[in-house]
Parts: C-alpha cells; structure tokens; sequence
C-alpha cells in the first residue's frame, strides 16, 4: 500500500493517513495493539484516519491532517477546520500550549470512563495534525508524550516534508 493515491477528477493527490506510518510504528508509540484502520477523510486538503483498540480497554487513535490549512478553513462551512484553534478548542476543551514540536502546538484533555486526549500540532502556516486519543487510560501526561511521538512520525514524512 502506499500513503498516497492520485486522484484522477483533479490530477491532485491525497494523503492516505491509514497506510502513511505503519500500525506497527503507532503500537510502538502507544504502547497497545490496534485493530484495522479505518478512513475518515480523503481529500487533496485534508485526511482522517481511526485506530481502533483490538482489545477492549486499549486505546483508540484518530490522526487528522492537512498540507494546506488556508485552504481547507476556506472551503469549510463557517471556517470551521479541525487545524484552527477556534475549532479545536470548541471540539476538545481548553487549548494549553505544548512546547517542543511543530511551529506551535496545542493540547486539550477531557476525563472520563474513556478520557479523551488531543494534540493539535501546526507546522508553519501550511501544514497541521491532529492526534486523538480515546481510552481508559488516557492521561493528560501521555496524550502529549504519546501525540508528540506520533505527530513527529507524521510530519517526517515525505508527504508532509515535500507539500507545497
């Protein structure tokens, strides 16, 4: 498989955030076995993937993407994009910054019977991901440790390094 698919009506190509790091690099990352991916979105602006656990009680992953953020808060209703701080806030809870990965970095954390971690990492003013964790054990502390691991996979990618 590869992590990117050409797409014939436009002549752009897609990310493929399913294939782009294998399974085997996230479950290394995360520390627990996942199920088989599942697409969310695939667009030449952004794409989606989930991780399901393959176990009950291991942790759930989403990675969410994009190689041209102006574009994809033009196209979207309102400006509603997952790569603003506005729709991040509003989705995952009260932005806190993180340090040492991408251009800026922002987390948000929501306990619960399954807490929910997110790490929003933005990459100059073209390029974002998003990491979300779901999982009993889910922590503020691994949702940046273990969303830092990931995002930087991602973002050292060819897709990503290479986008315009």
């Amino acid at each position: 498989m590869t992590a990117v698919n050409a797409v014939p009506a436009t002549g752009r190509t897609v990310l493929n955030l399913c294939t782009l790091i294998s399974r085997a690099r996230i479950e290394d990352k995360i520390g627990t076995p996942l199920g088989t991916p599942h697409q969310l979105d695939n667009t030449p602006i952004a794409a989606g993937c989930h991780f399901p656990a393959s176990a009950i009680g291991g942790t759930d992953v989403g990675f969410y993407a994009s190689t041209n953020v102006p574009q994809g808060i033009k196209s979207s209703y309102g400006g509603s994009f997952f790569a603003t701080l506005d729709t991040f806030g509003h989705v995952y809870g009260t932005p806190t910054p993180v340090p040492g990965i991408g251009t800026t970095a922002y987390t948000a954390f929501t306990p619960g019977h399954l807490a929910q971690g997110a790490l929003l990492v933005l990459q100059g003013a073209r390029r974002a991901v998003l990491i979300v964790l779901v999982g009993r054990y889910v922590t503020p502390h691994n949702t940046i440790t273990r969303g830092r691991a990931l995002a930087q996979l991602m973002l050292e990618t060819r897709q990503f390094r290479t986008s315009p």
